[in-house]
């Protein structure tokens, strides 16, 4: 990330000078102050200390980081399907066909989602370099989840309604794991790196 993106509210100096007579804990209301922004009366600041406003101008968001902001949301909504129909959903769904024992079997589906840090290290660095570091994995993990989700639709139901934890398990499992590799790609699209 490029430094003019960060800001940072400007410490207020020493009195520039003024010798530095402070009388009941506060400075002279004659004194100015030195600022990253240049100076400004010790009322000034004060008021702004108090109003807890900086003494510096604020930084209007472009229309790319609005665009960018959206992609996120939008990135991290697609993601949270999987994760929603595997911890929440399913469960719920399963209850009247599994026994317990066969709801926690089948939680086991969401395991990737945890162990994500070990294989993030190789979605930072292996990457095409005419596509683009976050192309390179989110648009193939996008692809083949919604490519799962369409073609298995009619599979998961009949799986769901023979009550067979193993084949749901097991497809959830690369569901979780699909959106968990999302999540790591898209952690460099909030770095800023494509």
């Amino acid at each position: 990330m490029s430094s003019s993106n960060w800001h940072r509210k400007p410490q207020i100096g020493k009195p520039a000078g003024v010798q530095q007579s402070i009388t009941n804990g506060q400075p002279p209301t004659n004194s100015k102050f030195s600022t990253a922004e240049g100076t400004c009366s010790a009322a000034e600041s004060s008021q702004a200390q108090q109003r807890g406003l900086g003494l510096h101008k604020s930084k209007h968001i472009s229309g790319q980081e609005w665009g960018n902001m959206a992609l996120l949301v939008l990135l991290y909504a697609m993601q949270g399907i999987p994760l929603g129909l595997t911890s929440g959903a399913m469960p719920f769904l399963l209850q009247s066909k599994l026994s317990m024992t066969e709801i926690g079997i089948f939680s086991m589906s969401s395991y990737p989602y945890s162990f994500k840090l070990l294989w993030s290290p190789i979605v930072d660095s292996c990457y095409s370099r005419t596509f683009g570091r976050r192309k390179s994995w989110i648009v193939p993990v996008q692809l083949m989840a919604s490519g799962l989700l369409i073609t298995c639709a009619g599979w998961i139901q009949e799986q769901y309604e023979l009550g067979a934890v193993a084949p749901l398990t097991a497809l959830f499992f690369f569901f979780v794991l699909l959106a968990a590799t999302q999540v790591g790609a898209a952690t460099v699209v909030m770095a800023g790196d494509e």
